[in-house]
Protein backbone atom coordinates (compact mmCIF):
# COMPACT_ATOMS: atom_id res chain seq x y z
CA UNK A 1 0.00 0.00 0.00
CA UNK A 2 1.06 3.15 -0.85
CA UNK A 3 1.33 6.28 1.08
CA UNK A 4 -1.33 8.29 -1.08
CA UNK A 5 -3.58 5.53 -0.37
CA UNK A 6 -3.50 5.92 3.32
CA UNK A 7 -3.89 9.58 2.94
CA UNK A 8 -6.84 9.13 0.60
CA UNK A 9 -8.19 6.77 3.01
CA UNK A 10 -7.60 8.69 6.23
CA UNK A 11 -9.29 11.53 4.31
CA UNK A 12 -12.09 9.03 3.32
CA UNK A 13 -12.79 8.35 6.48
CA UNK A 14 -12.59 11.75 8.02
CA UNK A 15 -9.73 10.43 10.73
CA UNK A 16 -8.36 14.11 10.75
CA UNK A 17 -5.71 13.22 13.86
CA UNK A 18 -4.21 10.29 12.20
CA UNK A 19 -3.99 12.70 8.80
CA UNK A 20 -2.46 15.46 10.67
CA UNK A 21 0.13 12.89 11.60
CA UNK A 22 0.49 11.14 8.60
CA UNK A 23 1.38 14.85 6.51
CA UNK A 24 3.51 16.15 9.23
CA UNK A 25 6.52 15.47 6.86
CA UNK A 26 4.94 18.14 3.70
CA UNK A 27 4.30 20.81 6.84
CA UNK A 28 8.14 21.13 6.48
CA UNK A 29 8.58 21.55 2.50
CA UNK A 30 5.00 23.78 2.58
CA UNK A 31 5.31 26.32 5.11
CA UNK A 32 2.44 25.36 6.80
CA UNK A 33 1.35 23.84 10.09
CA UNK A 34 0.52 19.75 9.83
CA UNK A 35 -3.33 20.60 10.51
CA UNK A 36 -3.30 23.12 7.72
CA UNK A 37 -1.92 20.79 5.21
CA UNK A 38 -4.13 18.08 6.56
CA UNK A 39 -7.10 20.20 6.62
CA UNK A 40 -5.98 21.56 2.76
CA UNK A 41 -6.22 17.37 1.97
CA UNK A 42 -9.70 17.15 3.93
CA UNK A 43 -10.76 19.72 1.77
CA UNK A 44 -9.16 18.78 -1.71
CA UNK A 45 -11.19 14.97 -0.90
CA UNK A 46 -14.81 16.40 -0.45
CA UNK A 47 -14.40 18.91 -3.51
CA UNK A 48 -13.50 15.02 -5.62
CA UNK A 49 -16.04 13.64 -3.80
CA UNK A 50 -18.96 16.23 -4.11
CA UNK A 51 -18.61 16.39 -7.80
CA UNK A 52 -18.15 13.18 -8.44
CA UNK A 53 -20.87 13.77 -10.95
CA UNK A 54 -19.12 16.23 -13.12
CA UNK A 55 -16.97 14.72 -16.27
CA UNK A 56 -13.81 17.02 -14.76
CA UNK A 57 -13.86 14.27 -11.45
CA UNK A 58 -14.54 11.27 -13.23
CA UNK A 59 -11.38 10.22 -13.28
CA UNK A 60 -9.85 11.37 -9.67
CA UNK A 61 -13.33 9.75 -8.34
CA UNK A 62 -11.69 6.43 -9.79
CA UNK A 63 -8.34 7.08 -8.72
CA UNK A 64 -9.57 7.33 -5.37
CA UNK A 65 -11.88 4.60 -5.48
CA UNK A 66 -9.00 2.39 -6.41
CA UNK A 67 -6.90 3.65 -3.76
CA UNK A 68 -9.50 2.86 -1.54
CA UNK A 69 -9.94 -0.76 -2.32
CA UNK A 70 -6.14 -1.42 -2.81
CA UNK A 71 -5.93 0.13 0.93
CA UNK A 72 -9.08 -2.33 2.26
CA UNK A 73 -6.73 -4.97 0.66
CA UNK A 74 -3.78 -4.51 2.40
CA UNK A 75 -5.23 -4.44 5.85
Amino acid sequence: MGKMAYISYLCENNKKDELVEEVGFLSKLTGKTSLEVAEGFLEAHRNIRDNKDNPVFTNLNKIHDNMQKDYEESE
